[in-house]
């Protein structure tokens, strides 16, 4: 099995969608015996060839139910790995199937073929559920709860409303830059026009895209005044860019 990599006659190739289970993780495949890259090793067999196709045997007769099924990685099928240790050895205790259900056996007595430590275990769903509750008898308990809801309300009330007004307002600058770069596009055009009716079409344009401009202008100021309440690291709102109304200088009649 490759993550990254597959191997083939032709040579290695990648991934494919049909080399993914539903969950996106690789399928385990076993190629047939012709599709399988072999060479003669050049040394002799350190175990006789005839005896090794008789033990491969005897092992795929024991495997056969388990062969070509991955490992699970789902952290509810196993909630307390690498959180129970043996008190006699300090080594971890592996969970392993036990009727029905599954229990915890210590990983040191295991790995030693039951040459060191005990046979200690401990049924697995009881653990689970004394741990549970022992969690739950922590958090409910008056003092701590207490203090866990005002560090709730701390953080919903200052940390996650000014990151989302920032983002917000991050994104309305951005589009507002968006239609600005359009309205610098169209002026051009417009004074590159040659006839009236060219003139009339950018000049129609042009009209839509500033009507736009100062939505986005009045959008962002309204959103930016809430958010300086906020977070206030800056005591002005985003200069507008100058208008052709406002940059034109008055004229006196009479």
């Amino acid at each position: 099995m490759g993550d990254q990599m597959r191997f083939t006659p032709e040579g290695p190739r990648e991934l494919e969608g049909d080399d993914f289970r539903s969950d996106e993780a690789p399928k385990v495949i076993r190629n047939p015996e012709d599709q399988r890259i072999t060479a003669e090793a050049n040394f002799s067999p350190v175990v006789d060839p005839e005896k090794r196709k008789d033990l491969i045997a005897i092992l795929d007769s024991r495997a056969g139910l388990q062969r070509g099924k991955p490992r699970s990685r789902d952290p509810s099928k196993n909630p307390l790995g690498s959180r129970v240790f043996d008190m006699n050895c300090s080594w971890p205790m592996y969970r392993v199937p036990y009727l029905n259900a599954f229990k915890y056996k210590c990983g040191f007595y295991q790995q030693s073929h039951g040459q060191e430590c005990s046979h200690n275990h401990v049924d697995g769903p009881a653990a689970t559920q004394f741990v549970l509750s022992c969690i739950r008898q922590r958090i409910l308990s008056p003092n701590l709860l207490a203090r866990l809801e005002k560090r709730i309300r701390k953080l919903a009330t200052a940390v996650e409303p000014n990151d989302y007004a920032e983002r917000e307002i991050a994104t309305k600058r951005r589009a507002l830059e968006d239609v600005e770069s359009e309205v610098a596009k169209v002026s051009q055009n417009l004074a590159l026009a040659e006839t009236p009716e060219q003139y009339k079409a950018v000049a129609s344009v042009f009209e839509q895209l500033k009507e736009e401009q100062s939505r986005k202008q009045t959008d962002l100021q309204e959103r930016w005044c809430p958010a300086q309440g906020l977070r206030h690291q800056s005591p002005h709102p985003p200069a507008e860019p100058p208008t052709p109304e406002s940059s034109a200088e008055p004229v006196e009649t009479n």
